[in-house]
């Protein structure tokens, strides 16, 4: 020890910090993809369990644009999402049945305004004047202009089943 300097030892604990710090971001990265993969294998038992088509499942997930609206649990089990109401599912379907006029410039929303549910559908990127948009059911960007009649099937099958989409993702974040 005698023989180094503090220049040299400061170098070394700056190189090592740097180390440190490569190593854990790969770890991030790591971790990410595992949960990630782990969230995907689940959500695929659980819709199994339910009897459902995988391929139309994941594909109507990768189109639609979901956002449930999240509710305290009166059990003491924190917040939890609750499902989307009726009408606007219907508003989905109906639209995907008929064109999608309305999905291919905005969404179908629900929004709290002084104590107040109201409806709120709107175009995409945009939200209320006021108010807070807390559930919605739109396409996400690359869903739109190009859907075939496949992924339309995908997209209704999905809004016919959110009951599984719902348990998934309550299930995640009841994961730790």
């Amino acid at each position: 020890m005698s023989g180094d300097s503090l220049l040299t030892l400061n170098r070394k604990l700056i190189e090592l910090d740097k180390e440190y710090a490569s190593k854990q971001a790969e770890y991030n990265v790591y971790k990410s993809q595992y949960e990630q993969e782990k969230k995907r294998i689940r959500d695929k038992i659980n819709a199994l369990r339910h009897g459902i088509n995988i391929e139309k499942y994941e594909r109507g997930l990768l189109l639609l644009e979901l956002d449930f609206p999240r509710v305290h649990s009166y059990r003491g089990e924190g917040k939890k999402y609750s499902m989307i109401y009726a009408d606007l599912i219907n508003s989905a379907k109906h639209d995907l049945c008929t064109g999608m006029k309305w999905l291919m410039q905005g969404y179908f929303g629900q929004k709290y305004y002084q104590g107040f549910d109201q409806r709120c559908d709107c175009e995409y990127g945009y939200g209320p004047s006021h108010g807070t948009i807390y559930q919605r059911i739109g396409l996400r960007d690359r869903g739109r202009n190009t859907l075939t009649d496949h992924d339309i099937e995908c997209c209704l099958y999905v809004l016919e089943n959110l009951s599984v989409v719902l348990e998934n993702l309550n299930a995640k974040e009841a994961t730790p």
